[in-house]
């Protein structure tokens, strides 16, 4: 059972709010939403929690305190061990000079760890020998894995930093379902830690010895493809998350072992048909702010991909569709009812729904402005906003007002509009999304490869560049239009 999307709105708009003053420390899951039920306008409770709705997203229980702690022995990171549930996005990065390289960050958006794989050395017929360093953001080394390159199943040798043996990190080799295990050294009353549930979604629980689930997993939607992967991990009271983090990387690394990836384009080549942009930064405050957003499904705790398509064949008008690197549809974005009136900006209306057809907001561009301009109506026909193309400037930008926030556009789009390569900056000055035009482009078809920062809805930076892309497409045509009422040589 899912929430229907305007509970998950409400719910979303809480737990994306930023938190100052964290050091070292994840976002407690009770602080993510201040303790407060959210409830309807009709006064019915939709969730008391941010967990429930996780829960109700993914699938996962939600995790339990441990008893005893894990590990009852001394911690691996005692700064990673609470006394609460708590948050984490686990970031593997895009490119990679040493191997897979994660980043562990809080919902905010603050380094944590880092979690680098490298020294890969391939033996022929052998499992490749692989050597992962988890260390603090300063550099600290916390712990090694060592893969084992003589092994009858994957399996990592887990050391603490002083290089004394805490334990194992193995895929389960008799099971009726695939399962992985972390056993603590000198320890033979079983498994500390249990991976259980769908790998291949990357969604499971880890439970602890007694069968008490301790922590959850989950793949973040959108920013996935070619096993390049974003999780959130809720990691319970008393449980060293450390642990559990470093477990879901050697899970992520065998899985993609076993399952190289096929179709699609890979991130690296996403982000190098963006090159010359910088990667978006986390918003503080989120976009919006205040208020719930277009679509809460496209808002994130982390950096999300995805891929905006030009529909080379529409009966509406210009139509596109965003989907995640791994080419799952998310959104569709669907122009028509286009009315030419000589002397006037052509009259365009942009709908934005879900995959299932779900209706989510509208575009419709406004007959009468000085510069092209749409506003943004929600689901609902409440106004959003506004994007506009801006009068004033040395340089060509696009800016998205907030209706009712007279503090100026909470979005401005820059760059190069005529190459299609541009960034999105918030009020603040921070690029907080960026987009590149893909490799696969015609005169009036385009593809886009657009990666959103953390805490900014997606939905409402993808239907500001199919706005841009409307009105680059309609000033090119007027441009080639002039050119041929000009006359040939020698005329010009």
């Amino acid at each position: 059972m899912h929430l229907p999307r305007a509970a998950l709105a409400l719910a979303t708009t809480a737990w994306v709010a930023p938190l100052a003053g964290l050091r070292r420390h994840a976002v407690p899951t009770a602080d993510l939403l201040g303790g407060r039920q959210v409830r309807r306008p009709d006064g019915l409770t939709l969730r008391r929690n941010w967990l429930e709705m996780l829960e109700d997203a993914v699938g996962v229980p939600t995790p339990q305190r441990a008893e005893p702690a894990i590990p009852a022995s001394r911690p691996i990171d005692a700064a990673m061990v609470h006394n609460e549930l708590t948050a984490y996005v686990l970031e593997e990065k895009g490119i990679s000079m040493s191997g897979e390289d994660f980043e562990v960050k809080a919902p905010t958006g603050e380094v944590l760890l880092k979690i680098g794989g490298g020294n890969r050395v391939p033996i022929p017929g052998m499992p490749v020998w692989d050597k992962l360093t988890v260390s603090t953001v300063d550099g600290q080394a916390v712990a090694y894995l060592d893969r084992q390159a003589f092994a009858m199943t994957a399996t990592y040798d887990f050391n603490r930093a002083d290089g004394s043996k805490f334990g194992r990190i193995s895929k389960s080799m008799f099971a009726f379902t695939q399962t992985f295990e972390l056993w603590e050294e000198v320890d033979s009353s079983g498994p500390l830690l249990k991976a259980e549930g769908s790998f291949s979604d990357k969604r499971y629980s880890m439970k602890c010895r007694a069968g008490t689930v301790v922590a959850s997993v989950a793949r973040l939607p959108g920013f996935s493809g070619n096993n390049v992967d974003s999780y959130q991990v809720v990691v319970g009271p008393n449980v060293d998350a450390s642990l559990v983090l470093a477990m879901a990387v050697v899970i992520d690394e065998v899985h993609d072992e076993e399952n190289p990836a096929t179709g699609g384009e890979g991130l690296p080549d996403m982000l190098e048909d963006a090159q010359g942009l910088p990667m978006p930064q986390a918003a503080s405050p989120p976009i919006p702010a205040g208020r719930p957003p277009l679509d809460a499904v496209l808002m994130h705790a982390g950096a999300t991909a995805y891929e905006l398509e030009e529909k080379a064949f529409s009966m509406s008008g210009e139509d596109f569709e965003v989907k995640s690197p791994a080419g799952e549809l998310m959104l569709k974005i669907g122009g028509g009812n286009r009315i030419p009136i000589a002397g006037m900006p052509v009259w365009d209306k942009l709908t934005v729904s879900s995959a299932s057809g779900e209706f989510i907001a509208t575009l419709d561009r406004e007959m009468i402005s000085m510069t092209p301009t749409y506003d943004v109506y929600r689901a609902d026909g409440s106004k959003f906003g506004k994007i506009s193309k801006a009068m004033f400037g040395f340089t060509e930008a696009f800016e998205f007002f907030l209706e009712g926030d007279g503090g100026g556009p909470v979005l401005r789009a820059e760059g190069s509009f005529s190459e299609r390569k541009y960034s999105f900056k918030s009020r603040e000055g921070a690029i907080v999304a960026t987009v590149g035009r893909g490799y696969y482009q015609t005169d009036n078809e385009n593809r886009y490869h657009c990666i959103v920062g953390a805490n900014v809805d997606a939905s409402l930076v993808l239907a500001m560049a199919v706005a841009i892309d409307e009105v680059h497409d309609e000033e090119d045509a007027a441009k080639g239009s002039e050119k041929k009422e000009e006359g040939g040589w020698p005329f010009r």
